[in-house]
């Protein structure tokens, strides 16, 4: 059944988004729109550029220019603020959004092998070119050249290159030292908003990322791998290991976790 568009949803930073300006309007508040959302934002602790983002719009009219402020709100905080309201326009406007986003879930799983098996050869065509080029005895450098940006954003996606290029960085101080995976995997669901990728789609998304990065050596290096490619350490009275990452910039390896 087809969903009729009660408040239309767009796009902000690859994520859907909704206007609170559009969703004060179907909501029939009796507040002014902007006491409205700073009152919501203060009282339920909404956070900027996590829960919403703010743009600042220029408007020529007859007494001058004037500033127009909109919010774009996640999906999350759209629908919290529905319920909030207390009405039937919000009881409407909650379900319409949950609703969406089981259409669009629903419309993820239809394409979702075919999206596997694609990523899957494309994996495959990179770590070919990497044994050949290996194989061959030749340089970093040349299996550089050979993974273009055409490759990584066809592999792992803008949201994992944006996630990667902030996480390893100096300031970050994520290279040349363990890592566990969860920690690594946390921290790209969190800053991505993404629950859906396994963990193995994860580690092959990092490995073609290493490859491809001009400053990283290597992902895992030899001395620290105990089981083929991967790094697996039992950490003080637990019983089962904990997989780690080491991405090696440096020429000295740090061995300590």
């Amino acid at each position: 059944m087809e969903t009729k568009e009660l408040i239309p949803i767009s796009e902000e930073n690859g994520k859907r988004a909704v206007s609170a300006r559009e969703l004060h309007a179907f909501l029939e508040s009796k507040q002014d729109f902007s006491e409205w959302i700073k009152n919501r934002i203060r009282k339920y602790g909404f956070i900027e550029n996590e829960d919403f983002t703010l743009h600042k719009i220029m408007e020529r009219g007859y007494s001058g220019a004037q500033t127009k402020i909109e919010y774009a709100l996640s999906m999350d905080m759209a629908k919290e603020l529905s319920m909030v309201e207390g009405n039937e326009k919000g009881k409407l406007a909650r379900r319409y959004f949950i609703e969406c986003e089981r259409k669009f879930r629903q419309g993820t799983n239809q394409n979702r092998n075919d999206l596997l098996e694609y990523v899957n050869h494309r994996f495959e065509t990179i770590e070919n070119k990497q044994l050949s080029i290996e194989g061959k005895g030749l340089s970093k450098e040349l299996l550089e050249r050979n993974v273009s940006m055409n490759d990584l954003h066809e592999m792992v996606g803008s949201d994992f290159l944006n996630w990667a290029n902030q996480f390893f960085t100096d300031k970050r101080g994520s290279c040349d030292k363990l890592i566990s995976r969860k920690e690594m995997y946390d921290d790209f669901k969190k800053f991505t908003g993404i629950r859906h990728w396994k963990p193995n789609m994860f580690y092959k998304s990092l490995k073609v990322y290493c490859i491809s990065n001009s400053k990283i050596i290597t992902l895992n290096p030899i001395p620290l791998c105990n089981n083929g490619n991967r790094i697996f350490l039992t950490i003080g009275k637990m019983t089962n290991p904990i997989e780690f990452f080491y991405i090696q910039t440096k020429e000295k390896i740090n061995i300590f976790v």
